[in-house]
């Protein structure tokens, strides 16, 4: 889990270099603002893509909400009772 979260992290800051980068080289003109829209989408799916692909390591099916919800429930009403 920490090597896929060390390498995503890796990949989005060499993307946000790449773009920074780009963005600096650009002229002022009408197209400027297009083609920061591109470079934003080229963010996001870099954000998103490696989630979607490797979800299995994520293991998000695995996350036990009932049990998340009752703990979180049990310790409101013992926080309401000591009030």
């Amino acid at each position: 889990m920490i090597k896929f979260l060390s390498s995503w992290a890796k990949g989005l800051g060499v993307a946000i270099v790449v773009v920074s980068i780009l963005e600096m080289l650009l002229p002022n003109n009408k197209t400027k603002k297009y083609i920061r829209i591109v470079m934003g989408i080229y963010i996001i799916f870099n954000i998103i893509s490696p989630l979607v692909q490797n979800k299995n390591v994520l293991n998000v099916n695995q996350i036990d909400i009932e049990s998340y919800v009752e703990t979180r429930s049990y310790y409101r009403s013992r926080s309401d009772i000591n009030e």
